[in-house]
């Protein structure tokens, strides 16, 4: 039976602990040395990098982009409708599927940082589900190219992320 260990790095956070009262240089010093403890752990290592990813992704929001393509999407294909049909739909489609990318890259990403399947939470769910109904209506735009299915694509992309947008307060 392996003897106990104590870990290297809790003399060094219960110093940072300590040193919240004795002022900045104090807690700068005992966290340098808490870092420098911890950085050769592997678990950290790989935590540190998918936190700095979680940061950047959460700077780039590529959720509210979609919504906001979305949307644009939307407008457009109900502007088909009025005039310039064909080539309106076409650059409608186009952009659907430039946006249905990005939407993707969130699925992907989220999946990622949680390794999780992409319906964990009801935000998660939004997410996924808005996924897949503009992906099925860029399939029904590829099978009868009228312009519906891009209708569909848009609106149900724009809604579903509205909700989730609505639903993104920690809720499980």
């Amino acid at each position: 039976r392996p003897a106990y260990r104590l870990n290297p790095a809790l003399l060094p956070f219960t110093r940072v602990l300590a040193s919240v009262e004795e002022g900045p240089a104090a807690f700068n010093a005992a966290l340098a040395d808490y870092r420098s403890a911890i950085a050769d752990l592997p678990a950290v290592r790989a935590s540190a990098d998918k936190a700095a990813y979680e940061a950047w992704l959460n700077a780039f929001d590529p959720t509210a982009l979609a919504k906001w393509l979305y949307l644009v999407a939307a407008v457009l294909c109900f502007t088909s409708f009025l005039g310039w049909h064909a080539s309106l739909n076409r650059f409608v489609s186009w952009l659907l599927v430039a946006t249905v990318a990005v939407h993707t890259f969130a699925v992907l990403s989220r999946i990622w940082l949680t390794g999780r399947p992409p319906v964990v939470n009801l935000y998660s769910s939004a997410v996924f589900i808005g996924w897949a109904c503009v992906l099925a209506g860029l399939a029904l735009e590829a099978l009868f190219r009228m312009g519906i299915g891009n209708l569909v694509a848009a609106a149900s992309g724009f809604l579903t992320l509205m909700v989730a947008y609505g639903l993104d307060t920690g809720d499980t």
